[in-house]
Protein backbone atom coordinates (compact mmCIF):
# COMPACT_ATOMS: atom_id res chain seq x y z
CA UNK A 1 0.00 0.00 0.00
CA UNK A 2 2.82 2.46 0.94
CA UNK A 3 3.76 2.53 -2.46
CA UNK A 4 0.37 3.05 -4.46
CA UNK A 5 -0.02 6.08 -1.29
CA UNK A 6 3.62 6.97 -3.16
CA UNK A 7 2.00 7.05 -6.89
CA UNK A 8 -1.23 9.29 -5.74
CA UNK A 9 1.12 11.49 -3.94
CA UNK A 10 3.13 11.98 -6.80
CA UNK A 11 -0.09 12.80 -8.96
CA UNK A 12 -1.60 14.89 -6.22
CA UNK A 13 1.67 17.45 -6.00
CA UNK A 14 1.22 18.29 -9.72
CA UNK A 15 -2.67 19.82 -9.33
CA UNK A 16 -2.01 21.52 -6.18
CA UNK A 17 0.14 24.45 -4.48
CA UNK A 18 3.18 23.46 -1.75
CA UNK A 19 1.16 24.32 0.97
CA UNK A 20 -1.90 22.16 0.13
CA UNK A 21 -0.23 19.65 -0.83
CA UNK A 22 1.89 19.72 2.15
CA UNK A 23 -0.99 20.62 4.62
CA UNK A 24 -3.17 17.37 3.10
CA UNK A 25 -0.65 14.41 2.81
CA UNK A 26 2.23 15.67 5.34
CA UNK A 27 -0.03 15.82 8.44
CA UNK A 28 -0.96 12.73 10.84
CA UNK A 29 -4.46 14.54 11.13
CA UNK A 30 -7.58 13.01 9.36
CA UNK A 31 -9.33 15.39 6.73
CA UNK A 32 -12.02 14.94 8.69
CA UNK A 33 -10.61 16.35 11.82
CA UNK A 34 -9.91 19.05 9.89
CA UNK A 35 -13.26 20.31 9.01
CA UNK A 36 -14.30 23.60 10.92
CA UNK A 37 -15.58 26.90 9.99
CA UNK A 38 -12.87 29.03 8.54
CA UNK A 39 -12.39 32.74 7.00
CA UNK A 40 -10.68 33.37 4.06
CA UNK A 41 -9.60 36.04 2.05
CA UNK A 42 -9.88 35.46 -1.64
CA UNK A 43 -8.16 37.51 -4.30
CA UNK A 44 -9.00 38.04 -8.28
CA UNK A 45 -7.08 40.04 -10.39
CA UNK A 46 -7.24 40.52 -14.49
CA UNK A 47 -6.20 42.87 -16.97
CA UNK A 48 -8.02 45.61 -17.72
CA UNK A 49 -9.40 45.54 -21.17
CA UNK A 50 -7.49 42.31 -22.36
CA UNK A 51 -9.32 41.45 -25.41
CA UNK A 52 -8.45 44.83 -26.77
CA UNK A 53 -4.64 44.95 -26.09
CA UNK A 54 -4.75 41.14 -27.32
CA UNK A 55 -6.03 41.92 -30.58
CA UNK A 56 -3.02 44.34 -31.27
CA UNK A 57 -0.34 42.18 -30.18
CA UNK A 58 1.58 39.23 -31.85
CA UNK A 59 1.27 35.53 -30.21
CA UNK A 60 5.27 36.37 -28.98
CA UNK A 61 4.22 39.63 -27.57
CA UNK A 62 1.44 38.13 -25.94
CA UNK A 63 2.65 35.31 -24.32
CA UNK A 64 5.27 38.06 -23.20
CA UNK A 65 2.72 40.33 -21.48
CA UNK A 66 0.88 37.34 -19.58
CA UNK A 67 4.38 36.08 -18.28
CA UNK A 68 5.58 39.33 -17.06
CA UNK A 69 2.06 39.77 -15.84
CA UNK A 70 1.74 36.46 -13.63
CA UNK A 71 5.43 37.02 -12.89
CA UNK A 72 4.48 40.33 -11.46
CA UNK A 73 1.77 39.92 -9.76
CA UNK A 74 2.01 36.20 -8.21
CA UNK A 75 5.68 37.23 -6.67
CA UNK A 76 3.17 39.73 -3.90
CA UNK A 77 1.12 36.73 -2.80
CA UNK A 78 3.26 33.79 -2.77
CA UNK A 79 5.60 36.76 -0.43
CA UNK A 80 2.38 37.13 1.97
CA UNK A 81 1.72 33.47 2.22
CA UNK A 82 -0.88 33.44 -0.29
CA UNK A 83 -1.93 30.23 -2.04
CA UNK A 84 -2.72 30.76 -5.65
CA UNK A 85 -5.63 28.74 -6.52
CA UNK A 86 -5.51 29.11 -10.42
CA UNK A 87 -4.69 30.86 -13.63
CA UNK A 88 -8.26 31.97 -15.46
CA UNK A 89 -6.71 33.58 -18.84
CA UNK A 90 -5.61 36.84 -17.95
CA UNK A 91 -6.52 35.61 -14.27
CA UNK A 92 -5.35 34.94 -11.10
CA UNK A 93 -7.22 33.80 -7.80
CA UNK A 94 -5.68 33.26 -5.09
CA UNK A 95 -6.21 33.07 -1.38
CA UNK A 96 -5.10 33.64 2.73
CA UNK A 97 -6.30 31.86 5.25
CA UNK A 98 -5.78 28.82 7.95
CA UNK A 99 -4.03 26.51 7.58
CA UNK A 100 -1.66 28.55 5.92
CA UNK A 101 -1.62 31.42 7.67
CA UNK A 102 -0.98 32.14 11.68
CA UNK A 103 -5.11 33.14 12.14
Amino acid sequence: MGARLEEISKRWASYLSPQVFDSIFSSGTTFSEKHRQKYLTVFFSDIVSFSTISESLTPGGLVNLINKYFSLASEPIMNHKGVIDKYIGDAIMAFWGPPFTNE
